[in-house]
């Protein structure tokens, strides 16, 4: 589902440039159907961090009016087996936990993976301030479903209360998560999803985790980027 191999392991495999930037485009073209079937847009974010900076990175915003308990969107990806979660915080990044032996990722797969899904795309609030410059709430819950085993249903988000058109959406990745990208550090996007329930925080070592993003670039060709 969206796993690809980085471009240096598919250049070894003799695959090339052309495999690399047909893979990004096939992951922008689903990432585009979910998100035009859920009335959702991918930009940069609007939310500001702690200190008033933009938060780095994309985000997820709403095209249609919602009211309270409206499922907006399931959180997709490849299961993983506890033996295949990766350390690094950028693969980690894109990981929700579902137990202690299975995880879902919503990334591309490999060391440095780009959001393959839509819902990989939603931010955490932690460490930011809405307008009045209050602590930003969250405006999804994410509940997971065990009845529906290890489907790409099993988590599922849906509006804590009413949302407007133009809202960017947020959920709590859970409170280990949620309290790591509160502390002081410098200023940068928050982790767009995280494995859960670990019993460390993850460690900053990943500060390339805000670069350019492939995937999204693909995205803006076919209209995201501005609400």
């Amino acid at each position: 589902r969206g796993v690809f191999p980085p471009p240096a392991a598919a250049a070894a495999a003799g695959e090339g440039a052309e495999l690399w930037a047909a893979q990004v485009r096939r992951v922008a073209a689903r990432i585009d159907r979910q998100a035009q079937r859920a009335g959702l847009r991918v930009a940069p974010p609007k939310a500001l961090r702690f200190d008033g900076r933009r938060v780095r990175g994309c985000s997820v915003f709403n095209l249609r009016p919602r009211n309270a308990g409206d499922t907006i969107v399931y959180y997709r990806g490849r299961i993983l087996g506890s033996g295949e979660r990766l350390k690094s915080e950028r693969a980690r990044s894109y990981y929700f936990c579902l137990d202690g032996d299975y995880t879902m990722d919503g990334g591309t797969g490999g060391e440095r993976p780009h959001a393959a899904h839509v819902s990989a795309y939603l931010n955490s609030p932690a460490g930011c301030i809405d307008a009045a410059g209050a602590p930003l709430k969250p405006n999804l819950d994410a509940s997971i479903h065990p009845s529906m085993g290890l489907g790409q249903r099993v988590i599922k988000l849906v509006a804590r209360r009413d949302i407007e058109v133009g809202e960017e959406l947020f959920f709590e990745y859970g409170p280990l998560v949620d309290k790591y990208l509160e502390v002081a550090r410098p200023p940068r996007r928050p982790t767009t999803s995280a494995e859960r329930n670990e019993e460390a925080a993850p460690e900053d070592e990943d500060e390339g985790s805000g670069s350019e993003d492939e995937v999204y670039a693909e995205l803006v060709k076919l209209g995201h980027g501005s609400l």
